[in-house]
């Protein structure tokens, strides 16, 4: 019984600053990888499993965010 919810956002504001609202938000959340335009965190708390992945590309930013977990972290 496992359950995937997921989303995709979009903003004019620099992704330094979308990784930083994060970042305030969740304060435990973690980076997990970086690249050139590309920022991938994490956070999870019980059976619940975060994954926020921020791309700047042509003046926007992409903001996807998929939540996971089973029928207990409900």
């Amino acid at each position: 019984n496992l359950y995937v919810v997921g989303g995709e956002f979009r903003t004019k504001d620099p992704a330094l600053d979308v990784v930083e609202f994060y970042r305030k938000q969740l304060p435990s959340l973690m980076i997990v990888s970086e690249s050139d335009r590309t920022t991938c965190l994490e956070y999870k708390e019980g059976g619940l499993k975060r994954i926020i992945s921020i791309n700047e590309k042509n003046g926007e930013t992409r903001i996807g965010v998929a939540s996971i977990g089973g029928r207990e972290s409900n």
